[in-house]
């Protein structure tokens, strides 16, 4: 029986990168973000981290084998008082410190 490396040791071939990000305030404790990967991709994780103004941690999401090149969710914040504006950081990778890309947006407040 053939072993199977896992994920991360695979060869990838397709386009891993972010082609857009987006995301609004929704409510006072609510985010939607919506990313766009590039079509013809290996399906790679993704992780979504929140910053307050003061570069404080909010909250945090992951998708793992991204299998849908266009993906909407919305992010509840756990921190009542946030400062505003928020940081949004995004990367795509296969392996936990493998980065292969990463973006960033600014989410003003009401």
């Amino acid at each position: 029986m053939d072993d199977i490396p896992p994920s991360g040791d695979l060869k990838h071939h397709g386009d891993n990168t972010i082609r857009k990000l987006g995301a609004s305030l929704t409510a006072p404790d609510r985010v939607r973000v919506s990313i766009e990967l590039q079509d013809e991709n290996d399906h790679p994780s993704v992780s979504f981290a929140l910053f307050d103004a003061n570069d404080r941690f909010v909250t945090r999401a992951f998708i793992i084998n991204c299998v849908d090149q266009n993906v909407d969710f919305t992010l509840h914040l756990r921190t009542k008082e946030v400062e505003f504006p928020l940081k949004l950081l995004c990367s795509t990778f296969f392996k936990d410190d493998d980065v292969i890309d990463e973006a960033e947006l600014t989410i003003k407040g009401c």
